[in-house]
């Protein structure tokens, strides 16, 4: 849990945050709070040395502490005597803002002036994700519907998440569609405006509201032209043009009914854009072919593709009947049952159940059949038996659970036919006679 704060802390007024309109400001360091050694509570210090974290306490701040989705501010805190980087910034319970930070150069003193500066870089960044997430709501609501409302979402420098009421996936062309909904809303520099208002008189107006958000008795409305219009207490630009540019990274069903997106704006928009087209240079390179020339050269290469796969198979039909006539000679006669043991190396399940088929309709009613391959270092079992086989004991699935058994694995099936796999691939000659001692057996 949360450590504990000194009772003359908990007994302050609220912090009042002045980071609306400003990034700077100097106010009177009301205390530094630095973690007892067991992590149990914070104590008030005099002064802090550098390299120390500390947590700091103001009456006033511009530093946005992290709440309604909105990561915390960062910056630095300074004074005539030294200078702390402010990693990041959170309010109690009481409405108090600790500002966590560590001394880099100097000392800092409690009760003496400090100016807190709020990296107006980063500050920035997490507007142009929020202004977006606003907009990026009303395109949900426009090209999804109106029940798309929203169930959560967090912003930060970096990127953008906003989780949204909607019944399975939202398709690649609506995505698309919403991102240009919000990059159009960005090209028209809408103006983004702030508005205080009861929540009567906000809801009223027709504001949006986060469902099971609890809010004051004031409340701020921003506006994003005629767009959209929300209650938000975060941090925003003042016109739509300043977010540069919108991209959207994924789409994803987080819980039933949930769905996610996640974006980026301004300079990492900017990034991804160039990514994306490094990416099809490359591809044009390697592929030989112009921009506009590419998905006609991918066709022609997955229809490349296909027509070599196609007569792929048919040369492994021919292997495979050629092998079915060579190995046919290598029936063993066990009694009654007509018998084929063998491994195939290059085999999988799959060119073993066409083999397993083939074998089972030359050998007849009393085959017995147990053939081995190997897929990835692994072995691959199938076992197989005729109707007059099974009439006489034989079950496939008691015989490949034996195989998976030596080999180290498991699996079964039909007595007509059973698969399995094992690990141990050195002991596929042992199972293989094991096997054919039980085929003996049956057959007494």
């Amino acid at each position: 849990g949360r450590a504990a704060l000194p009772d003359p802390v908990r007994q302050l007024e609220p912090t009042r945050f002045d980071g609306y309109d400003r990034l700077d400001d100097e106010v009177r360091l009301r205390f530094i709070l630095k973690m007892r050694a067991d992590g149990s509570a914070l104590v008030a210090a005099d002064q802090a040395a550098e390299g120390e974290s500390i947590y700091l306490v103001s009456d006033t701040t511009p530093f946005y502490a992290q709440g309604g989705g909105q990561t915390g501010d960062t910056g630095v805190a300074r004074q005539d005597t030294g200078l702390a980087e402010i990693i990041s910034t959170e309010r109690t319970g009481d409405g108090i803002v600790l500002h966590q930070a560590k001394v880099t150069e100097g000392s800092l003193r409690a009760g003496e002036p400090v100016r807190l500066s709020v990296a107006a870089r980063e500050r920035q960044a997490t507007a142009r994700n929020h202004t977006a997430t606003h907009l990026l709501h009303a395109a949900l609501r426009s090209i999804l519907g109106e029940h798309t409302t929203q169930r959560g979402s967090f912003v930060s420098p970096e990127r953008l998440r906003f989780d949204f009421q909607h019944d399975g996936p939202v398709s690649h062309e609506q995505l698309r569609a919403i991102e240009s909904f919000v990059n159009q809303a960005v090209l028209d520099d809408h103006p983004v405006k702030v508005e205080l208002m009861t929540v009567e008189e906000a809801r009223a107006s027709g504001a949006v509201a986060l469902f099971g958000e609890k809010y004051d008795a004031s409340v701020r409305v921003v506006s994003c032209g005629l767009l959209s219009r929300e209650l938000c207490g975060g941090t925003h630009l003042t016109s739509t043009g300043e977010i540069a540019l919108f991209r959207i990274l994924s789409e994803a069903g987080i819980a039933s009914g949930i769905r996610r997106i996640e974006a980026v704006t301004g300079a990492r928009a900017l990034d991804q854009a160039a990514r994306d087209a490094e990416t099809v240079y490359e591809l044009g390179r390697h592929l030989r072919a112009a921009r506009e020339e590419l998905m006609d050269k991918v066709t022609a290469l997955e229809d490349r593709v296909r027509s070599l796969r196609d007569e792929l198979k048919e040369l492994e039909r021919e292997k495979l009947a050629g092998s079915v006539e060579d190995l046919s000679a290598k029936e063993q006669r066990i009694g009654t049952f007509r018998a084929l043991f063998h491994e195939f190396p290059a085999y999988g399940a799959r060119e073993l159940r066409e083999a397993g088929d083939r074998f089972r309709d030359k050998l007849g009613e009393e085959a017995v059949i147990v053939l081995a391959g190997r897929a990835e270092g692994k072995v691959v079992w199938l076992a197989m038996a005729g109707r007059g086989a099974i009439e006489r004991g034989i079950k496939a699935g008691d015989l490949v659970r034996e195989a998976a058994r030596i080999t180290g694995g498991g699996g079964g099936g039909r007595p007509d036919m059973a698969q399995a796999g094992g690990h141990d691939v050195s002991r596929v000659g042992e199972a293989l006679a094991a096997i054919r001692q039980l085929v003996e057996s049956a057959a007494e």
